[in-house]
């Protein structure tokens, strides 16, 4: 579908997908992770698509935002192109657990009130607990709730025209370092980003997608819009039970001989800790092409881990293809392509640096980065020094900036912080750009990210990235299931290191070694002391919606314990675990 004729929406997307393909499963889903338990041709979604923007356009108009209130699948799909095809702005949302609303819908509650949409297109499920919404707040009391899918016979409804300018959806972002913001994308935008991605990985004909990523985040996002731009077939598993068994992905992938799939970092590890002690099962993984990594940063550690586990299973180790993206540019940014694929190296000592005090040197002590890639055609990437707002060469370290058609046009309702960020300038350009927060550098054409600027950690006039001692604390002992590190200053302790540490469930025994373990290498490594620490359970830290540790969140968490070191397991209903928002 991506030939290059001017498609002017997404949802013209979905008509030519309908005309051309019609009878063809657009979507496959499997309830359980492992069981089909519905599919949908394009036909069938392009029509409950029309039958959803006909009511829609019964109680809203165009331009108005609409929550997504339903779970990944085809519901999902369905209710996404009812609001492209009305020309009303998609919310997708995360949905909590019907049971839990009343302690887990707060988000959407902050979501509603920041946005202000006029309508909740909402599954069967989340339907039948209207009144529990509705008890949060007024505010989501105040709005109209209608069905996904509607009636498919009121679906020859005419519709109006949407161009590649109107606003197509609010992507919320994930909220690693600042309370979420909706990013405002046009239906430009997400078709630039699915071109930009075909342009590199090249899908050809008869491409399988395969996700289990939440749909509300803009990794997973994008599978319900590859499917429509390409009109290839997407299998659809609820990411709860990839969680309780990874080992479903590769099933789904291989029984469907799926050829594109994409996950974070964390998801390698939780793969690599289900095939760790063998399996019965045997995975056919010859028809994956590419296995895109992203949405956090990524290990070497990881992928030089789970390579020869999946080379079992007839995956090429060419298939792994990191990327960088972000809610702000629909969700690529970067990409590996299929010429070169994983790019992993270390990153040379004695870069120059920007005056940021960052330490000669020391950008990266032990172990290796991973290369994100390179920007797209049509879009640019710079290394800019955020002082002096000058471009920088190569093997120099700086902020990350953006420039292209993926990009959004800003966050919703915040005129100044989206002029800051979309509109920055070179002081030698008039070129608007995309800064993105993220620091980095460009070496023999592929992007290396060191961390987010705000996580920097300042240490007796040193930088530290919280990426590498992370590292380095994760390979201090084999108990160790993830690490969150930030910094801490006391008028009378001096500065130092705070770590938080989820020990796998196989080890909460082993606690007091770990601890000697982390504090052991974290000082051999960099000279410095840890001077908070806690160890809890395994995923009970708070976490973003694309997995990375919220780790402001996790400092204050422990600050707030009235003792600067516990080394006690904390019970998955502790604390930690309240604290996620």
């Amino acid at each position: 579908m991506m030939d290059g004729n001017d498609w002017s929406s997404m949802g013209a997307f979905l008509a030519g997908a309908a005309s051309r393909s019609g009878s063809k499963v657009a979507y496959r889903f499997l309830a359980d992770g492992e069981t089909e338990t519905a599919s949908a041709s394009f036909d069938h979604v392009y029509r409950a698509a029309r039958a959803g923007a006909a009511m829609l356009l019964k109680v809203a108009n165009p331009g108005d935002r609409c929550i997504l209130l339903c779970e990944a699948g085809i519901d999902f799909a369905v209710g996404l192109y009812s609001c492209f095809l009305a020309g009303i702005v998609a919310v997708p949302v995360p949905t909590p657990h019907p049971n839990r609303i009343a302690t887990k819908g707060l988000q959407l509650l902050g979501i509603i009130r920041d946005c202000r949409p006029k309508v909740v297109l909402a599954s069967e499920t989340y339907l039948a607990k209207k009144r529990d919404f509705q008890a949060i707040g007024w505010e989501i009391a105040a709005l109209q709730f209608v069905p996904i899918g509607g009636n498919c016979e009121s679906g020859d409804t005419v519709l109006g025209a949407v161009s590649a300018e109107d606003l197509a959806l609010l992507q919320y972002t994930s909220g690693s370092t600042a309370k979420p913001k909706g990013v405002m994308l046009s239906h430009g935008n997400l078709v630039a980003n699915q071109q930009a991605i075909a342009g590199i990985v090249g899908h050809q004909n008869r491409q399988t997608f395969c996700t289990w990523l939440p749909a509300y985040h803009d990794m997973g996002l994008a599978f319900y819009l590859q499917a429509v731009c390409h009109a290839e077939t997407t299998v659809i598993l609820p990411a709860a039970h990839f969680l309780q068994k990874p080992t479903r992905w590769l099933r789904a992938l291989g029984r469907y001989d799926c050829t594109f799939t994409a996950c974070p970092n964390f998801a390698l590890e939780r793969l690599a800790d289900s095939l760790e002690g063998g399996t019965d099962e045997d995975f056919d993984l010859s028809a994956l092409e590419v296995i895109a990594i992203g949405a956090e940063p990524i290990s070497a550690r990881s992928l030089g881990r789970i390579t020869p586990m999946l080379a079992a299973f007839k995956l090429r180790e060419e298939a792994f293809c990191p990327c960088y993206g972000l809610a702000e540019s629909v969700t690529l940014a970067t990409l590996t392509s299929a010429r070169t694929r994983v790019a992993i190296k270390p990153v040379a000592a004695g870069l120059d640096m920007l005056p940021l005090e960052l330490e000669q040197g020391r950008v990266i002590l032990d172990g290796e980065r991973v290369g994100n890639g390179h920007a797209p055609l049509g879009h640019e990437l710079r290394i800019v020094d955020p002082v002096e707002l000058s471009g920088l060469p190569d093997e120099t370290v700086g902020e990350i900036w953006l420039c292209g058609p993926s990009v959004g046009s800003g966050y919703w309702g915040r005129p100044d912080e989206s002029a800051a960020t979309f509109g920055a300038k070179l002081n030698d350009s008039s070129s608007k750009y995309l800064r993105t927060g993220d620091i980095g550098l460009v070496s023999e054409g592929e992007l290396f990210i060191l961390g987010r600027h705000k996580d920097l950690i300042i240490l007796r006039g040193r930088n530290l990235y919280p990426d590498d001692v992370e590292q380095i604390a994760m390979s201090a002992h084999r108990g160790i299931f993830a690490v969150a590190v930030f910094g801490v200053h006391g008028e009378d302790e001096g500065e130092g290191l705070g770590i938080a540490a989820e020990l796998r469930r196989s080890h909460t025994d082993q606690a007091a070694a770990i601890e000697a373990a982390i504090r052991a290498a974290v000082s051999a490594a960099f000279d410095a002391e840890v001077r908070c620490y806690g160890a809890y359970s395994q995923s009970a830290l708070p976490r973003t919606t694309s997995g990375k540790m919220q780790r402001a969140t996790i400092a204050q968490l422990m600050q707030a314990s009235g003792s600067p070191c516990f080394g006690k397991i904390s019970s998955p209903r502790s604390s930690a675990r309240m604290q996620i928002r």
